[in-house]
């Protein structure tokens, strides 16, 4: 990811426009650090994080350089994209509140609330539903699922043990 971004910031450390990085929440702490490392180089370089609906949305504007997401669904968008550079993988993880530990997908059907990210704006919300499908877990859990914006609340919740497991993004 560093590369790519450097190289990018390099195109725009040239001249006084700003880098604008546009990216899921999820991804949030990795593109500030990066962000932050080329502030001190002394690039112009600005970050806005959102779901990809929202995201893909400011681009079609003309308002971003750089988009990072999940590639499948970035090109399903009608986005006019240039270029796709591999900054890593992700997978779907159901994470839990403390104390609670699931080790067979048949334990979900225990729990009383699961969060997850929007499955209509965001890619780990989409995920989340097609493995509650592919699972046949989509009918059982429904009345248990709470969905939120983005992966960022899934882990809000969680923490504040509001719900007893969430599905998030695993970024390696």
């Amino acid at each position: 990811m560093k590369k790519f971004l450097l190289l990018m910031a390099a195109i725009f450390a040239f001249g006084n426009e700003n880098l604008l990085v546009s990216a899921g929440g999820g991804y949030k702490k990795i593109v500030e650090a990066v962000a932050q490392n080329l502030k001190k180089d002394g690039v112009n370089i600005d970050t806005s994080f959102a779901n990809i609906t929202a995201i893909m949305a400011q681009a079609k504007e003309g308002k971003t350089d750089v988009i990072v997401g999940d590639e499948d669904f970035l090109k399903k968008s009608d986005l006019k994209i240039t270029e796709y550079v591999n900054l890593g993988s992700g997978a779907l993880v159901l994470a839990t509140k403390k104390g609670v530990k699931i080790e067979k997908v048949e334990e979900l059907k225990a729990l009383s609330k699961i969060a997850m990210p929007d499955a209509t704006k965001t890619v780990y919300g989409k995920r989340a539903n097609e493995f509650m499908q592919k699972a046949n877990l989509s009918g059982e859990l429904k009345d248990k699922i709470l969905a939120v914006a983005g992966v960022p609340q899934v882990v809000t919740y969680i923490l504040n043990g509001e719900v007893n497991a969430g599905f998030i993004n695993q970024t390696n």
